[in-house]
């Protein structure tokens, strides 16, 4: 990790346990954390908590930017489509 260790508060640990790192950044992380088994417990509840908030929002909507028009009536509006609804 550049000679650095990694903070209990690095954004590393977070993609870490999210699974969100490629492979040299996930081996970097992963050493690190052989060399600092104190941060474990960190990616743990790191994973806990996005399975809680997953769990959470299961089967509420998804709400996704569908398009931003520029031109003519409603310029500048963002679009935005919930469920199979677009508002």
């Amino acid at each position: 990790m550049n000679g650095q260790a990694l903070q209990p508060d690095d954004p590393k640990l977070t993609a870490y346990a999210l699974g969100e790192l490629s492979g040299d950044e996930r081996a970097a992380v992963e050493a690190a954390l052989r060399e600092h088994p104190e941060l474990r417990p960190i990616v743990e509840e790191i994973r806990a908590l996005a399975g809680q908030l997953a769990a959470a929002l299961e089967g509420e909507p998804i709400v996704v930017e569908t398009d931003r028009s520029v031109a003519g009536v409603g310029a500048g509006v963002t679009r935005w489509k919930i469920g199979d609804a677009v508002v």
